[in-house]
């Protein structure tokens, strides 16, 4: 074979294996992933695009697993819906849910831990359960629905309040215009850097177990489950995932029942 046709067959390989890559990366079946505006785990950025470490995680595990993903920002109950429905495919959120229950597959991995907390400033004596709220100054935040943890408890309108963000509600709380700020424990310590002298303690109200949430009406909905649970034990094992909990609380005594949303 004289030179020519071996350099011509060297670019036709070259080129076949340029064109290849993308080829394959565009072939991975994918996952459509809903997720809720939780800053600083996951929200839509100045960009439009989704950020925080949950989306990382979820991106880093599924691309192992062999999947792209497709991200959708969702309120809550639409999640919910969506996954009975078969709208998206996977949910990075809470396992054991009553309103999922039998419309779901969830994995045996938790790659996090979601605690509902009651905080206040110090002096002010630990709300341990949602009944204790009643009757108090009460600080939530808008658009949340708690787990509907809330829906049998008799808040008085007067001294109930709502701020629109994390950051609105640490400076009502700075300002004393409550005694208790009900809000999950992460996005609080993660605010809480920027004010040094508002010193809040608080007491876990729900524990709930974080897991990939997936809809059984993907035709192949366990396969997804198993293979996500062994790309996230791979990742942790080989140390590039770490649990996205912070280790700032022992763990409740006891397991509460878990709210129906």
């Amino acid at each position: 074979m004289t030179a020519a046709p071996v350099r011509r067959l060297i670019c036709f390989w070259l080129a076949g294996m340029l064109l290849a890559a993308p080829v394959a990366a565009r072939s991975l079946p994918e996952l459509r992933v809903g997720y809720i505006e939780f800053p600083p785990f996951n929200y839509t950025d100045e960009s439009g695009e989704p950020a925080g470490p949950w989306v990382d995680m979820t991106e880093a595990v599924a691309e192992m697993a062999g999947y792209a993903v497709k991200w959708k920002s969702l309120p809550i109950a639409r999640v919910y819906r969506y996954l009975a429905q078969g709208n998206i495919d996977l949910w990075l959120g809470v396992a054991d849910l009553p309103v999922l229950k039998d419309k779901v597959v969830e994995s045996a991995s938790s790659p996090m831990t979601i605690r509902l907390m009651a905080f206040h400033k110090k002096g002010v004596p630990d709300i341990t359960s949602v009944s204790e709220l009643e009757g108090k100054r009460l600080l939530l935040i808008a658009g949340f629905t708690y787990l509907n943890v809330l829906d049998n408890v008799d808040l008085d309108p007067e001294k109930t309040a709502a701020a629109p963000n994390h950051h609105a509600a640490l400076t009502m709380m700075q300002l004393g215009r409550a005694d208790y700020l009900l809000d999950y424990d992460e996005p609080v310590y993660a605010e809480q850097q920027k004010f040094p002298e508002l010193a809040l303690e608080g007491a876990p109200i729900y524990q709930l177990r974080g897991a990939f949430v997936v809809s059984r009406q993907h035709p192949d909905a366990q396969r997804v489950v198993d293979r996500l649970d062994a790309a996230y034990q791979s990742l942790i094992a080989s140390g590039q995932l770490r649990h996205l909990q912070h280790d700032r609380l022992a763990p409740l005594a006891e397991h509460p029942e878990t709210p129906e949303d």
